[in-house]
């Protein structure tokens, strides 16, 4: 939709921004590892906000070159 933001539109990150962002991405992959699935394509570019705030919770694109495996 119109409110998502890549990843790489916030460049400047505080510490304490980056470590938070951090641990939602491991959360998301930690997700998709546990319904078995790979992204196999994890970027910058594939890290999207929900919204404008650098606070926004992020979402995964890009599952193109994803794969099943057995969890």
């Amino acid at each position: 939709g119109e409110h998502n933001q890549l990843l790489e539109d916030h460049k400047l990150l505080s510490e304490a921004e980056a470590v938070v962002m951090f641990k939602q991405l491991m959360e998301v992959l930690k997700d998709c590892h546990d319904k078995g699935v790979m992204h196999r394509d994890l970027k910058p570019k594939n890290i999207l906000l929900a919204t404008n705030s650098k606070s926004s919770p992020i979402k995964l694109a890009d599952f193109v070159l994803a794969s099943y495996i057995i969890p």
